[in-house]
């Protein structure tokens, strides 16, 4: 994949490819290749994002790859997006929180949480994540996820799996997309978080419905 095509078919077509394969890359637990392809993606995207706003959409490969791969430290040394770009703005907001709280600065993540949800409820309800799913749907994802985390987080970690089981059924129901709408699986961390209280056989089988859906998964 070298550039796009001059025409609007062909910058929309260009990216779509860039960004399926970056997220490809990255369920394959490739970070370097995930990472430069988002990179790659979000460079060439940004002459043209002005001029077709629901690119927005997938404009933040890079800041979910490092949501994905744990990078909290790489997350924590992102500048802020520009406030025009909404869905990114909030997703910005979200990949902080998750930072923080895997950081061990609860309070922060709380903190950051508000200002994550503040922004989201300013993304229009039109703007779309990928090229199907309504970003305020996919938010629906991001919010169980992340509280989910900071309960766990305060020891509370039956309440954080009942959201992301919430979660993990919101997921499902998402619109078919190439890639996903959310290419970051909730039931890894169910699993994980199942396991950790002793739930092993639940714990497995949020294993198992992954592997059904991404069979091929890191």
């Amino acid at each position: 994949i070298s550039s796009p095509p001059g025409n609007m078919y062909g910058i929309i077509y260009y990216h779509h490819n860039v960004n399926f394969l970056s997220v490809e890359q990255l369920m394959e637990v490739n970070y370097q290749a995930s990472l430069a392809n988002a990179v790659k993606l979000e460079k060439s995207l940004a002459q043209y994002i002005e001029a077709v706003p629901f690119l927005e959409g997938v404009y933040m490969t890079s800041l979910l790859c490092n949501v994905r791969f744990n990078r909290w430290s790489d997350i924590l040394a992102m500048a802020k997006p520009d406030p025009s770009l909404k869905t990114i703005t909030a997703l910005y907001h979200y990949s902080r929180a998750m930072a923080l709280v895997e950081s061990v600065r609860v309070k922060d993540a709380r903190r950051e949480w508000k200002t994550y949800r503040t922004a989201a409820a300013a993304v229009p309800p039109e703007n779309l994540i990928g090229f199907w799913n309504s970003a305020q749907y996919v938010f629906t994802i991001t919010d169980d996820v992340l509280m989910a985390r900071i309960l766990k987080a305060e020891g509370k970690t039956d309440s954080a799996i009942t959201l992301l089981q919430r979660a993990a059924l919101v997921e499902d129901n998402l619109a078919y997309d190439e890639p996903e709408g959310w290419y970051i699986p909730v039931r890894e961390t169910l699993g994980a978080y199942l396991m950790l209280q002793g739930r092993h056989v639940e714990a497995e089988q949020a294993f198992r419905d992954e592997l059904k859906k991404h069979k091929r998964s890191g």
